[in-house]
């Protein structure tokens, strides 16, 4: 195989290749263990750490802006049942009002507009009785002084 290797500059190149992503790899990996014992990699944890605790942070914040809406769904409730209840009360002395406004509409012996007529007809049947009256006193005056 080595003969090959050496007779062959293809193979040549990709068995270079190989040696020297083998090499920088084995290189990498003991950087890396140094770098554990000398702290950079504890360094490294606790950003991952931080990086967490702030994914932390949004779900706290959710969690108290949905308690906000609640409250808020809450008192918005209560005052809009307040609202309902001073309406119903309005309501309440205004259907009163019609109410008593129907009634004396109702109790009057003719309708508004008909009351010039009631009225002339009372005064006539009044008038008739009164001047019959008033003609017998009138006629008695007369015959007094005659």
């Amino acid at each position: 195989m080595d003969e090959h290797l050496q007779s062959c500059p293809e193979c040549l190149a990709e068995a270079t290749k190989l040696h020297t992503a083998i090499s920088s790899f084995a290189e990498a990996a003991r950087e890396w263990s140094r770098a554990l014992d000398s702290g950079e990699v504890r360094l490294g944890a606790a950003v991952r750490r931080a990086k967490r605790s702030w994914w932390r942070a949004p779900k706290i914040a959710w969690g108290l802006a949905a308690a906000m809406v609640v409250v808020i769904v809450v008192l918005g409730s209560l005052r809009w049942r307040h609202e309902v209840a001073q309406t119903e009360a309005l309501n309440s002395v205004s259907d009163e009002v019609l109410m008593q406004q129907i009634d004396a509409e109702v109790s009057r012996r003719a309708p508004v507009a008909m009351e010039p007529l009631v009225q002339a007809i009372t005064e006539n049947t009044d008038g008739v009785s009164s001047t019959g009256a008033n003609s017998d006193i009138h006629s008695q005056e007369q015959g007094e002084t005659k």
